[in-house]
């Protein structure tokens, strides 16, 4: 299917995107993904974003008021991963400047974070504190995660100018995943990647 006709067809489609993807017979969404980033330039989020002043004029227009988009509300996160660092407020400000990551909520006096949380915008998001010696205690450095994204070489520019240490540069897998790897300042390892997983 050319890159034309998937876009067209992911701005009309009620279905996800990994149920596009199984629709038309790619091995999974990142596949997909691939191809309309061949076509529009751009990862599918930013083409609807540009594009859906266009779908929804064409839509009134031919008296089609709802545009037949995905408005589903994903559930609410069930599984937060968290860790621990030496300096945890210095850790929140590098992953909100350097990933995206919004910081939702902390609390503690001074140095000390008690509890934050900090929400990745696409979904989902973690949770992390001081490290102290508690029932949960974690070693700070040791955390790892893979990050979902639709614009891998924007974040991972992002990403180094903010100093965090490069461990693998943007790179395609043989599953057609564009991914990159790097370091936070406390050690942990985050790797961020168009592949969302296989569909449930």
């Amino acid at each position: 299917m050319s890159g034309g006709v998937l876009c067209g067809r992911l701005s009309t489609s009620t279905r996800r995107l990994a149920g596009l993807a199984a629709e038309h017979g790619y091995a999974d969404q990142s596949h997909l993904v691939r191809d309309v980033q061949a076509f529009a330039g751009c990862a599918p989020s930013r083409w609807l974003a540009e594009e859906f002043g266009l779908v929804r004029a064409a839509a009134a227009a031919t008296g089609q008021d709802e545009i037949m988009t995905d408005q589903r509300t994903p559930p609410p996160p069930q599984v937060w991963p968290t860790l621990r660092a030496h300096d945890a407020r210095a850790l929140i400000r590098f992953l909100v400047a350097a990933f995206g990551f919004v910081e939702t909520v902390t609390y503690g006096e001074g140095d000390r974070v008690d509890h934050a949380q900090l929400d990745w915008p696409p979904g989902g998001g973690i949770m992390l504190g001081s490290t102290r010696d508690d029932s949960f205690a974690l070693r700070p450095g040791t955390f790892g995660a893979y990050v979902v994204t639709d614009e891998p070489d924007e974040l991972f520019a992002r990403a180094r100018a903010a100093g965090a240490e490069v461990v693998r540069e943007p790179f395609d897998t043989d599953y057609g995943s564009r991914d990159f790897a790097v370091r936070d300042p406390e050690g942990n390892l985050w790797a961020f990647g168009t592949y969302r997983g296989a569909p449930g």
